[in-house]
């Protein structure tokens, strides 16, 4: 009988152990979400510099053209 109660108290202690690391792995959702929110940024911010650099490169292209038409209607 002694030996059961001693292994309910070692179950008891597991789950009280078990119980005080739950919180320490919630608490470090917010460090996660603070990365995330950092990460996605910095996607945000690679993606308007691509943009501009595309816009600009549409720009060369369509002036090129513009002026490639130009040039052979005149001929």
């Amino acid at each position: 009988m002694e030996q059961a109660t001693t292994g309910q108290n070692q179950t008891q202690k597991q789950l009280q152990s078990n119980h005080h690391a739950v919180p320490a792995v919630g608490n470090s959702q917010p460090d996660n979400l603070k990365g995330l929110g950092i990460m996605m940024q910095q996607l945000l911010q690679s993606q308007q510099v691509q943009a501009k650099a595309m816009n600009q490169v549409t720009t060369d292209i369509n002036n090129r053209m513009y002026n490639m038409y130009t040039d052979l209607s005149t001929k």
